[in-house]
């Protein structure tokens, strides 16, 4: 807490403006008649959102029957025609279904299990024919999906959209028309963007952990040996590790979206760059709607594909070079990182990525609204909702409350009854919240209502809330309540509020 607490006193005497959106004792705006069209639009636009989120539960199940129905042909076919390579076709089926709905992916495997075994070589003939008959199922197993993801951008409920096109990739991660859609290039079993890829051409390839890699010298680099791309000399890892971890010869690594510089050992750079294009890639997923233009989202938006300049990130070998590392006059405190817009990079150390989560999303969010004038409570809010992601089904996703202590903590203050009121919190100003004697209780208050707005009620509100804080960080909000975006009354949002908090906090231990 104390770190967020020093970051945030930093981020606050660099803010070019301040701002507060009405507390929950505001009186009602309504719709006068300066800005009924504001609520007539926003109220259009629910309607279709709502729609597709009461929908997408039911249909997700329908398209799982649908694509087992085609599985079941699949296998059939197979059962006399058994060719190379089946298999792993086979497998990616399943799990494509499984993604849908489990209980109908069952048959399906115990189907392809059944299968005589694959054979190492079929007549150019008996393959030929399996490829004219699969072409069809391919479109077919995939097709619904693809057309609910397409609907679901149309109307801007982008997560909805992201699943869809990462259901398709889980079967077919080679889908021609979408991965140009994506402006993605295949090189050696993985896919690069348009920056990577001008380091693919120079003969480099990325390696889960050393990074930029020489592809045609990968025995010298499997003997142990490393080349560094900075001396442009060969070395090994130790010694170049040894070199760069001082300050003025540090590491520096540039990915699709980031470059990294700092003295941490290169694999501790490269698992945070890992990490963090991870990260990045969902925080576009989670709240596209805040860096598209005029409320529209595409496929390349989605998945965090904007063109920009890297954002840069140091990292530091330990709390001492950390300290260091940051500007002149800027003080560490108790912190284990911050964003400095004022520089427009993040400091860090190696180690605590809650941290480096929670700042890096600062990060995003202000180079892309280019600064923030959103209400201390909205930005801390979204940070803390952002800081603990979690893998599942291999990808990096945020939201899940089991992880984020923060909230947590503040379900366990409700039950003590000495958590921060709703009120209260969006009473704060900058000064008064980087002045808490404990900042704790309006972290996790702040948090737990973010998690509220993106979450709750199968993420119903998250739509217009990340409207609300994209239009609150540049300014655009025209005064209207977080309770108006969301297309509530100020005592229908306190009561769906308090009941949600109610019921969560049973949840939590």
């Amino acid at each position: 807490m104390r770190s967020l607490q020093r970051s945030l006193l930093l981020s606050a005497c660099l803010l070019v403006a301040w701002s507060i959106v009405p507390s929950a004792e505001a009186v009602d705006k309504g719709p006068t008649a300066a800005d009924k069209k504001w609520f007539e639009a926003r109220a259009a636009n629910r309607s279709g959102r709502d729609g597709m989120y009461k929908g997408a539960a039911a249909d997700r199940i329908e398209r799982a029957k649908k694509a087992a129905a085609v599985a079941q042909e699949v296998a059939k076919k197979a059962a006399d025609t058994r060719v190379p390579g089946q298999d792993q076709t086979f497998a990616r089926i399943v799990e494509f279904i499984e993604r849908l709905d489990p209980a109908q992916a069952e048959p399906v495997k115990a189907a392809f299990a059944a299968l005589p075994a694959e054979p190492a070589s079929a007549e150019p003939k008996a393959v030929k024919a399996w490829e004219t008959f699969f072409k069809s199922k391919r479109a077919a197993l995939t097709k619904p999906t693809e057309v609910l993801g397409e609907k679901a951008l149309g109307v801007s409920v982008t997560d909805i959209a992201y699943d869809c096109l990462q259901q398709v990739f889980t079967y077919d991660p080679d889908h021609a028309s979408l991965r140009k859609a994506l402006g993605q290039t295949k090189v050696d079993e993985r896919y690069y963007g348009a920056k990577d890829m001008e380091l693919v051409k120079a003969g480099l390839r990325w390696d889960s952990k050393l990074g930029w890699i020489v592809i045609k010298d990968l025995v010298r680099y499997e003997k142990g040996e490393y080349f560094d791309l900075q001396t442009r000399k060969w070395t090994t890892l130790e010694e170049a590790n040894t070199l760069r971890a001082e300050r003025n010869q540090q590491w520096v690594v540039q990915t699709e979206h980031l470059e990294l510089r700092g003295t941490a050992k290169l694999q501790e750079l490269i698992d945070a760059a890992n990490k963090l294009e991870a990260f990045y890639a969902q925080v576009f997923a989670s709240y596209s709607l805040f860096f598209s233009k005029e409320g529209r989202s595409d496929f390349k938006l989605i998945f965090g594909l904007l063109d920009h300049p890297r954002l840069v990130i140091n990292i530091a070998k330990d709390p001492t070079a950390y300290k260091a590392s940051l500007p002149d006059g800027v003080p560490a405190g108790f912190s284990a990182g911050m964003w400095i817009p004022a520089v427009g990079a993040s400091f860090f150390y190696a180690g605590p990525m809650e941290v480096m989560y929670h700042e890096f999303a600062h990060q995003i969010l202000d180079v892309f609204s280019e600064g923030s004038r959103a209400p201390v409570w909205v930005v801390e809010g979204i940070a803390v909702y952002t800081q603990a992601p979690v893998y599942r089904e291999g990808e990096l996703r945020l939201g899940d409350l089991s992880k984020n202590g923060m909230i947590r903590t503040h379900f366990r203050r409700l039950a003590a009854k000495n958590a921060m009121a709703l009120d209260t919190l969006m009473a704060l100003d900058y000064r008064a919240w980087s002045g808490a004697a404990d900042p704790g209780p309006q972290y996790s208050a702040a948090g737990a209502l973010a998690q509220f707005c993106m979450e709750a009620d199968n993420r119903k509100y998250r739509a217009d809330y990340v409207e609300f804080v994209r239009d609150s960080y540049q300014g655009l909000s025209q005064g209207h309540t977080l309770w108006d975006y969301l297309g509530m009354t100020r005592a229908d949002f306190i009561s769906a509020y308090q009941a949600w908090e109610q019921a969560t906090g049973t949840t939590i231990k």
